[in-house]
């Protein structure tokens, strides 16, 4: 695997039925500042083997934490593995 995955790696990697959003402002950083983020997740993910995560839409960003009204979860980009796995 490159330094930097493609997102459809990361997703086949993670082995978890959910679909990752990145909000506008992080869709404007590098593609390694984006990779770190994914990657992250996926350490966070990996350390809730019990819990379904199937169908969960997560979102990141550099505001806010919880969900929306359009029942997207969201994670703030600069909490750490830990925190997004509570």
């Amino acid at each position: 695997m490159s330094e930097c995955p493609t997102f459809a790696h990361m997703s086949l990697w993670c082995d978890v039925q959910v679909t990752v959003g990145l909000s506008s402002s992080l869709q404007h950083k590098s593609a390694a500042v984006q990779a770190d983020i994914l990657t992250r997740l996926v350490g966070a993910l990996d350390r809730t083997p019990d819990v379904d995560m199937a169908g969960v839409h997560l979102m990141v960003g550099e505001e806010g934490y919880g969900p929306d009204k359009l029942g997207r979860l969201w994670l703030h980009a600069d909490a750490s593995q830990a925190l997004w796995s509570q």
